[in-house]
């Protein structure tokens, strides 16, 4: 992910050279695992050991190449409504017991094939606004990191629990305007056909939305425009939909 990225390049300019290590697991589903370690070891299997230096995305795109070559026979048949789902991540690791940020860390692929995000695949969704806040305001909302998933895990189950398959969060300062969902973006389409989707400080910055936007200017020929969007104009929209890697658009 980009904040991923970002990270490692901070951490680059801030420790100089680092090692790397690509590791390919044989089982029902290998992978290969790159990690950065920065000062003291870590075990984990090493096939293949080299040192380079430079910046994060000449390793990110050929790890992810590698990922998905050593998983070729998994990538689900076209039509089939399944994906080759890659999940680039990167987590601390170095040994330490209180709270400060580390100073080790390791970057993996994972990969695996999957299904559609929601049962019952392309269908229409029903989704609640939530009482509950996702982030907050200059907080991490914008990044691509465990604990703002962690904050929707408990309003998820609740909105199952009464029926709905998603929850559309708002802004925790006002309260007025949407946000995104606790694992997809919002976008919108109005009545005269211009593509819309929520602008916020704390809305991950999705490729797919990005995607989407570029698609729908540059082939579709649509407007289409990243703008505050309050909850009271909802109604106003002809068409509402979630993007996202692993919601894809629904």
């Amino acid at each position: 992910g980009v904040g991923a990225i970002d990270l490692i390049s901070e951490i680059i300019s801030r420790k100089g050279n680092f090692q790397y290590r690509i590791v390919r697991v044989i089982g029902d589903i290998s992978f290969v695992v790159i990690g950065f370690f920065l000062g003291g070891t870590v075990g984990i299997g090493t096939v293949v050991a080299a040192f380079m230096t430079g910046p994060a995305v000449q390793f990110v795109r050929p790890a992810v190449h590698k990922v998905v070559e050593a998983n070729a026979a998994y990538v689900p048949p076209y039509g089939s409504g399944a994906t080759l789902y890659v999940r680039p991540y990167m987590f601390g690791s170095n040994p330490v017991i209180g709270v400060k940020p580390a100073d080790e860390y390791q970057f993996r692929v994972f990969t695996t094939p999957v299904g559609p995000y929601f049962k019952g695949g392309a269908k229409p969704i029903t989704i609640r606004v939530c009482d509950y806040d996702r982030a907050a305001p200059h907080g991490t909302g914008h990044v691509k990191a465990g604990l703002n998933y962690a904050m929707s895990l408990y309003a998820i189950m609740d909105a199952h629990a009464q029926g709905y398959d998603e929850n559309m969060y708002l802004d925790a300062a006002t309260r007025t305007k949407v946000e995104e969902t606790g694992g997809a973006n919002f976008i919108f389409v109005t009545k005269d056909g211009k593509l819309v989707t929520p602008k916020s400080s704390t809305i991950l910055p999705s490729i797919t939305r990005r995607s989407l936007m570029y698609v729908a200017k540059e082939y579709l020929g649509m407007e289409a425009e990243e703008r505050e969007v309050y909850l009271d104009e909802l109604s106003d929209f002809a068409e509402c939909g979630l993007c996202g890697t692993a919601a894809v658009i629904s």
